[in-house]
């Protein structure tokens, strides 16, 4: 498992055990990281901390 997949993980046990969110939410906070992660491929980022947003 690479480090950025154990982050992902690791980020959802603490939504799921310490936050107490429900497994929906769970679920769908899954799929938006997966979309992203998805994104990122398509676009060739390889480089997470190269990710920059704005408003």
């Amino acid at each position: 498992m690479s480090d950025f997949h154990k982050m992902i993980k690791d980020y959802l046990h603490y939504l799921q055990y310490l936050k107490n969110y429900s497994d929906l939410t769970i679920k769908g906070y899954q799929r938006d990281i997966d979309e992203f992660v998805e994104y990122c491929k398509r676009e060739g980022i390889e480089n997470f901390e190269t990710v920059k947003y704005s408003f």
